[in-house]
């Protein structure tokens, strides 16, 4: 009996341990699910994360289609995000979530990327938009130098349909004759419709107005390129006013690739030339004042037209009004079918636009008026909407279908 009782001990000490390696089993396993669930939750947010910057981006894109600068890092949830943008006419956009940081684990991260495809309006106007002669739509990077006439059935001669035009109050058109080959949208509702017989796509009521803002033009008040090397004669610009003049005085001006801020040009019985050398080249003028071209004034930006050179490209050519003034082009009144030379993107949503010539590109203001000149050919359209911009309307980006893409590392 003594010999039963002695042997007790030992099993009472085998079942002590069997029991501790169950608790310590079961311990350790209810850290891995722990950390498990730790890492699942944080991978979540990174997501979550990531996906927000990459909406962020779009939005910024839609509301401003030449933004490529990207988020460095950009607090959100309590973790971060980075975002890039390609320079893709349709930008490939890359956003990397960051979750909160936890101790000894750190951050988890997750990366999104999608393209952005514009489906939007081409031409825009704050409040109203009037056409009192014909708009077509060309594609510059098939041809360059649109020759159709008012009296043409599109697509000819390097004219198509498609340049739409989209208002926040108003878009008015001249009676009498076709004026927009595209989409008119207005979106005050109390507004009078365009007569259907001057448009040729659609006419129609938006369910709500849009936000163009402007691109801000105070980074380079002081950083920019005002200066000898690109401005030729530098005579022309004013170191005191910053207002560039072109005129009889002083001759004909030459800008080459960069980007100026302007608080006024004038341009008068001379020329003021863009010379871009190369595709990539583009001139981008900030511009704090009025634009005024008389009719016997010209801007020409058809030098190197050329598969490697920057002419003909309106999209390397931007003047962004920074609100509060009229930019008006007179020059070129009277031209021929093939005097494709004033290439520019009027990108100005707080400034009055007038275009009285002939222009290829896009015109983005508070107001803008398509005029005709009196010694302007009838056969001929004015205003040449380059399809490769990008649109501003507010519904006007969206990803491209299959383009989404993620990936994600375990710390």
């Amino acid at each position: 009996m003594r010999a039963g009782r002695g042997a007790a001990l030992p099993a009472a000490v085998l079942a002590v341990l069997a029991f501790a390696v169950v608790i310590a089993g079961s311990y350790g396993l209810m850290r891995v699910q722990v950390r498990e669930t730790s890492y699942q939750v944080r991978q979540a947010q990174a997501q979550a994360i990531a996906e927000a910057g990459l909406e962020d981006a779009l939005n910024k894109v839609m509301l401003a289609s030449n933004w490529k600068t990207g988020y460095p890092q950009k607090n959100f949830a309590g973790g971060y995000y980075t975002v890039s943008v390609s320079t893709d006419l349709e930008p490939w956009i890359t956003s990397t979530g960051y979750s909160a940081s936890v101790a000894v684990m750190g951050r988890a991260a997750r990366t999104v990327k999608a393209q952005a495809l514009f489906d939007g309006l081409y031409n825009f106007a704050n409040s109203t938009f009037t056409v009192n002669w014909l708009m077509v739509a060309f594609d510059s990077a098939v041809n360059s130098n649109p020759t159709c006439r008012t009296t043409d059935t599109l697509p000819r001669r390097n004219c198509v349909f498609g340049s739409h035009v989209f208002a926040n109050a108003t878009v008015a058109t001249a009676a009498g004759a076709l004026r927009i080959q595209g989409n008119a949208t207005y979106a005050t509702a109390a507004s009078t419709a365009p007569a259907a017989s001057t448009v040729a796509g659609k006419v129609s009521l938006a369910p709500s107005s849009s936000t163009v803002l402007v691109e801000d033009g105070a980074p380079f008040l002081t950083q920019n390129d005002n200066n000898a090397d690109r401005i030729d004669p530098f005579t022309a610009y004013s170191t005191t006013t910053m207002i560039l003049s072109v005129n009889p005085t002083i001759g004909n001006v030459t800008l080459s690739s960069g980007t100026y801020y302007f608080k006024g040009i004038n341009v008068t019985s001379r020329t003021l030339t863009i010379d871009l050398t190369s595709k990539d080249h583009a001139v981008s003028i900030y511009l704090a004042g009025s634009l005024y071209v008389s009719p016997d004034g010209h801007i020409d930006c058809s030098n190197n037209c050329t598969t490697n050179g920057g002419g003909c490209r309106a999209y390397n050519v931007h003047i962004y009004g920074q609100g509060g003034s009229t930019l008006t082009l007179s020059g070129y009144n009277d031209v021929g079918d093939q005097d494709n030379v004033t290439y520019l993107d009027l990108y100005a949503p707080r400034d009055k636009i007038v275009i009285n010539q002939r222009m290829l590109g896009r015109a983005v203001g508070e107001n803008v008026t398509i005029l005709k000149p009196s010694s302007y050919g009838t056969s001929r359209p004015l205003f040449f909407f380059d399809l490769q911009f990008g649109f501003t309307q507010s519904t006007g980006v969206r990803w491209v279908s299959g383009s989404w893409s993620e990936s994600y590392f375990r710390p």
